[in-house]
């Protein structure tokens, strides 16, 4: 199966591989022991573009999963979430409405880098770790995300707290 971000999930009896878009690299490998899939024997997958739905057809029936594979949108519209990120407990801070090709520098008011990041994707997550993969500190944080394919930017803000 081809997702929308041109990987390829190749269906196998030791489970799921997924290659980069040029298939040359492994970029993830689905099993039994890393998913609540229980078996390894995967005869089908098909994918939903839209919400990056995969589901999977094994011998003892039909499984889905998310995943960060999804269209992107011809213009931004973000919305992160959860609001604000309690960098503490929440894992991720998912950043969705992302063009194709996007660049994102997550920064302080100030202008201060705190992560740069790169996706094909609709969507993707921050794990709120900075550069050096410390924990980001409590503060009001921006979004910038840009395209080299669309000509508009997008700014968004986020809050991280402690509690």
């Amino acid at each position: 199966m081809i997702d929308a971000l041109n990987n390829k999930w190749i269906a196998t009896t030791k489970g799921i591989y997924v290659m980069n878009p040029d298939g040359t690299e492994v970029i993830a490998i689905f099993n039994s022991s890393n998913t609540p899939i229980p078996v390894n024997d995967v005869y089908s997958m098909a994918n939903d573009p839209q919400t990056g739905e995969v589901y999977f057809g094994t011998s003892k029936g039909l499984y889905v999963a998310n995943s960060l594979s999804i269209q992107p949108v011809d213009s931004y519209g973000i919305d992160c979430y959860p609001q604000p990120f309690k960098r503490l407990t929440d894992e991720y801070l998912t950043i969705d409405g992302l063009a194709i090709s996007t660049e994102i520098k997550i920064t302080t008011l100030d202008g201060e880098l705190i992560k740069s990041l790169k996706t094909e994707s609709k969507k993707m997550i921050w794990d709120g770790k900075n550069e050096k993969g410390e924990l980001a500190k409590s503060g009001v944080y921006m979004i910038i995300a840009n395209s080299g394919t669309i000509e508009n930017k997008e700014v968004a803000k986020f809050m991280i707290v402690d509690k």
